[in-house]
């Protein structure tokens, strides 16, 4: 029996990758954090479907909009970032979630002007109650912790990936900048800085739980690795940026 338990455990808590894993989840981590074209399309359509859903009080809009959201991958990417203390990574996760805020809060603010709701009306929504409700701060942090836990696990684990979606509702990431836009377009800072202030504390406790399942697996390790992904991707765009200006140059010359 005694042996029994001691495979059991060291199945269960069995944190070995190989270097080439390694290599492999964080390529993929990085390619999927880009914030790319298609990253801020499917982040401009998660909002608006997400604001949509507070504003009729429709969970179900409010789910789909935070299953379409790209935001989880860049927390992610921060995670890993800290965990290989690499300063390049750090900028890049930081920037794209800094970005990210922004056009989530003013697309947010937008939508609700141009659906110009009454404003004591939405505040009886159920899903805008929830995205306010600071009364349970321990189960906030519980869920946000262990969702956090559960997203970086099921990243590493290709298998696991079916997980992901289950993972990006328990989240709750989105609906907050959602809120905290709409509260923007009402004027009201209350409204405002309580969705922010929930949103910030999921991101936190995401980033924190990844990066101790990052450090568990011995991503450490693979800190070269991740400095040479990103560097050559910010190689890529900055190539990319002086052919957009140079082909802009030639229109204006043409003119």
């Amino acid at each position: 029996i005694l042996i029994s338990i001691k495979v059991f455990f060291r199945t269960l808590f069995n944190f070995d990758l190989t270097d080439q894993e390694r290599k492999k989840t964080i390529a993929r981590l990085i390619e999927e954090s880009k914030d790319d074209n298609t990253f801020y399309t499917m982040l401009f359509l998660s909002s608006i479907i997400t604001v949509s859903g507070v504003i009729i009080d429709d969970v179900s809009i409010v789910i789909g909009g935070m299953l379409v959201a790209p935001l989880l991958t860049p927390m992610l990417s921060f995670g890993m970032a800290i965990v290989t203390n690499h300063p390049l990574s750090i900028k890049r996760a930081l920037a794209i979630i800094f970005r990210s805020i922004v056009l989530v809060i003013l697309i947010s603010a937008l939508f609700t002007l141009l659906f110009n709701p009454d404003k004591n009306e939405i505040l009886q929504n159920k899903e805008m109650i929830k995205r306010l409700n600071l009364t349970s701060p321990i189960v906030t942090i519980f869920v946000a912790f262990t969702a956090g836990l559960a997203a970086a696990f099921a990243w590493i684990k290709p298998k696991l990936s079916a997980a992901l979606p289950g993972v990006m509702i328990a989240t709750t990431i989105l609906p907050p900048l959602v809120v905290s836009g709409m509260g923007l377009a009402f004027a009201d800072k209350d409204i405002f800085f309580i969705s922010f202030q929930i949103f910030l504390i999921n991101f936190l406790l995401i980033s924190m739980a990844s990066t101790i399942i990052f450090s568990l697996f011995g991503f450490f390790e693979a800190r070269k690795e991740e400095q040479k992904i990103v560097t050559k991707e910010i190689k890529e765009e900055t190539k990319e940026k002086k052919e957009i200006e140079k082909e802009i140059k030639k229109e204006m010359e043409k003119q």
